[in-house]
């Protein structure tokens, strides 16, 4: 199954994303510690009514027809994000160059601040003000030099070529200078492409996409790169992979939008009655858990007592054999020192260093 979204996916998705320009935040949901990076954004828009943008990261972001079943109390970024951008109206959505993260623009009465969705791995989200500095983020992270946390300026993951906004002699260029073996690893790794849309790329411009192609034949697979982002979303799903256009290379079912195909691409969660079930049996198991340690605790109570009362019975039925014994070794270390105390009495542990006297009793 694919486990994210491409630089290209990226591109058709925000293109799909717009429908959410001018709509106003109404709430943002959260799952536990486990799932932190599982959030839904509830928006609001004139004439389209209830909109709902969810994140799963690391990896996808998307519109959904419902929202998944959250527990009552949201996250902490959530309660953040909710108190910061409350009645936020979202200005804009952008893929930041050609990387895998997305902008979004939202402006209230305290400002203009951007999400930042990172959703390549391990995935972050983090909120910016208007000088670029993080306000908040799901997640403090360091990446070699890259260090992402509260207010601290916001460094992006470090730049890799451009190919979206790229002129056609820039990416004639850059495929030219390529040392991989092959047009379709150039195209995969040097563009950014990825396998599958390297191949469909080399299909589409007709060439072998197992050879190193010279300069001088480059110019078709210059051009199927630059009218690859021009298509029509035409989304459809093969198997467990859904792809945002119409492709040479692959065939499969159709689906309505590109974003309900990369819905059926997330793990399903639980449902509301499920998440109910598991913070109960949750609770069930502390309670065993508690009823388990308190139990042991008073057997253990139990057992000390048993012996305290045997060896109480005992002293006092030698009471005054221990007396003697006792008062004699008071007596005695008055004049004798302990090695001659413990000489007079072999019968008797002595610990004069802790202050402890062990009689054996039949």
């Amino acid at each position: 199954m694919k486990d994210s979204l491409t630089s290209l996916d990226v591109h058709y998705l925000v293109k799909e994303l717009q429908v959410l320009a001018g709509s106003r935040l109404d709430k943002v949901y959260q799952a536990g510690k486990e799932r932190k990076g599982d959030m839904t954004f509830q928006l609001r828009k004139k004439d389209a009514g209830k909109l709902l943008l969810r994140l799963v990261l690391p990896g996808f972001a998307c519109l959904v027809a419902e929202k998944p079943a959250y527990p009552p109390m949201p996250g902490y970024f959530a309660v953040f994000l909710r108190k910061h951008l409350g009645n936020a109206t979202l200005n804009a959505l952008r893929q930041r160059d050609f990387e895998r993260i997305i902008e979004i623009e939202f402006q209230n009465k305290n400002g203009i601040f951007t999400l930042i969705v990172e959703l390549l791995p391990p995935g972050n989200a983090l909120l910016l003000n208007s000088d670029g500095k993080i306000i908040n983020l799901l997640q403090p992270q360091r990446h070699g030099q890259r260090l992402l946390r509260g207010g601290a300026m916001y460094e992006p993951p470090p730049p890799v070529f451009n190919t979206k906004d790229a002129s056609a002699a820039e990416i004639l260029d850059k495929l030219a200078a390529s040392e991989k073996d092959s047009i379709v690893k150039a195209v995969a790794i040097d563009l950014s492409f990825g396998g599958v849309y390297a191949e469909e790329v080399c299909a589409r411009a007709d060439v072998d996409k197992s050879l190193k192609l010279p300069k001088n034949r480059l110019e078709p697979v210059v051009k199927e790169v630059k009218d690859i982002f021009k298509d029509k979303l035409k989304p459809f799903l093969v198997e467990e992979h859904v792809y945002p256009f119409a492709m040479r290379t692959k065939k499969g079912e159709g689906c309505e939008s590109f974003s309900e195909g990369i819905a059926q691409l997330i793990p399903e969660v639980e449902t509301a009655e499920q998440v109910e079930e598991a913070v109960q049996e949750t609770k069930q198991k502390k309670t065993k858990n508690i009823l388990e340690q308190q139990t042991q605790q008073l057997e253990g109570y139990r057992k000390s007592s048993e012996e305290n009362q045997k060896k109480g019975e005992m002293i006092y039925s030698h009471y005054q054999d221990v007396k003697k014994i006792l008062d004699g070794i008071n007596k005695d270390r008055k004049k004798l020192s302990w090695k001659e105390v413990k000489e007079k009495y072999p019968n008797v542990a002595i610990d004069e260093n802790k202050g402890k006297i062990t009689i054996e009793l039949e």
